[in-house]
């Protein structure tokens, strides 16, 4: 199974991932994806980043029995590069489809998108690793293209979570959000 967890910073997707790590059996491994180096061509790296990305699922996930959390992967580069490297990240959608298209079993691919739509709460959060502007405006903007290009996949098991609608007594209920991804 293959699970892609995106999202805005501080959405919890790494204690998300780590509770979902307890509950999977056989071997398990994370991937955490990164923006590029700041001495290359953004672009022409991202694209070929992405490609292998997308050609390693395929050469290893297919019948595999193991887990593969990938904590954030192609979506973000239609949300960071128009925002903060000058670039339409669009072509990301090409890849997947593609990707998509030479998949045996599709069933097996999960997208989970977390944001909050609270941006105070957001800030609440910031743990000081964020490369997300804390400013309102471009937490909106950064939001508003997590939910296009989540709405944009081809991922058929899709889950979006927005965290103001899981709080609780100043919490937020990631047993809720666990059994929703359960069901997806």
């Amino acid at each position: 199974m293959i699970y892609i967890f995106e999202g805005m910073d501080n959405c919890l997707k790494d204690t998300l991932i780590q509770e979902l790590r307890t509950t999977l059996s056989g071997k398990t491994h994370v991937l955490k994806y990164s923006g590029p180096p700041s001495s290359v061509n953004a672009e022409a790296y991202q694209r070929e980043h992405f490609k292998d990305m997308f050609d390693l699922l395929n050469l290893v996930m297919d019948d595999s029995l193991r887990s593969l959390i990938l904590n954030r992967a192609h979506l973000g580069e239609a949300v960071y590069s128009p925002l903060y490297r000058g670039y339409s990240g669009d072509w990301i959608f090409d890849l997947e489809k593609e990707y998509l298209k030479r998949r045996k079993n599709q069933e097996n691919i999960q997208l989970i998108l977390l944001y909050d739509s609270n941006n105070e709460a957001l800030i609440s959060r910031e743990d000081g690793k964020s490369f997300s502007s804390n400013n309102n405006t471009m937490l909106s903007k950064e939001r508003d293209l997590f939910i296009r290009a989540f709405s944009k996949s081809q991922i058929t098991r899709k889950l979006q979570v927005d965290l103001s609608d899981y709080q609780k007594n100043e919490q937020i209920s990631t047993e809720q959000i666990m059994a929703e991804l359960q069901k997806i």
